[in-house]
């Protein structure tokens, strides 16, 4: 183990101070390279007493369920979130630092359109509009609600087989078949004879002479 990692790992406050940090939706990676200590020398370190094991893992454990709670919070903002609180009394913007907390995690962002008069070097700005863009309300309400389980899925059925129906279709004789249409029958023209008589060949409208 190199000697910064040694030296701080057996500094009284680090382990404390990684629970915490782990607690608090931190990561362990990213703590020893912000202490510039090697993460695999710390992780050798912490198992290998069970103790420190112990409260580590139950550390990991908080730290998810920080995870969760974090999100719904933030699906909590979004669905809950009321537009009014970015303005003043006098219905005007009010600058972003001002805004509350909450409703900042729902604005997704904000479009500004300037207004101009005039043109070229005459071209005078007359003010702005600014309109917020929200994040997806319904989504996150629905997201939130099927969590809590606030909504309730059905799926409808129609036709169910039933066991008896599948062993009486087994049983049926494979030799049925389904009734066919059978076509409509050929008729056979008879074909002419070769050397028609005067009695039989017509004429097609034509006269003959003899």
């Amino acid at each position: 183990m190199d000697d910064k990692t040694l030296t701080k790992i057996q500094s009284k406050s680090f382990f404390p101070e990684l629970i915490e940090h782990i607690t608090s939706g931190g990561a362990l990676p990213n703590l020893c390279q912000l202490l510039e200590i090697r993460y695999s020398q710390v992780v050798e370190w912490i198992y290998s007493d069970p103790d420190r094991s112990s409260r580590y893992d139950k550390a990991l454990q908080a730290r998810n369920e920080w995870v969760i709670q974090s999100i719904l919070n933030e699906l909590k903002d979004i669905g809950l979130a009321d537009i009014r609180a970015a303005y003043d009394s006098n219905n005007t913007l009010l600058p972003v630092s001002q805004w509350p907390a909450a409703l900042a995690r729902t604005v997704q962002a904000v479009e500004v359109q300037e207004d101009w008069e005039g043109q070229g070097s005459n071209r005078i700005k007359i003010g702005e509009t600014k309109r917020l863009k929200m994040w997806d309300k319904l989504r996150a309400l629905e997201l939130l609600g099927k969590n809590l389980k606030l909504f309730k899925e059905q799926v409808e059925h129609s036709g169910q087989v039933s066991l008896e129906d599948m062993v009486a279709q087994s049983m049926e004789d494979p030799t049925k078949q389904a009734p066919q249409i059978k076509p409509d029958p050929v008729r056979c023209i008879p074909k002419p004879s070769a050397t028609p008589t005067s009695a039989t060949s017509p004429n097609f409208g034509l006269e003959q002479k003899t």
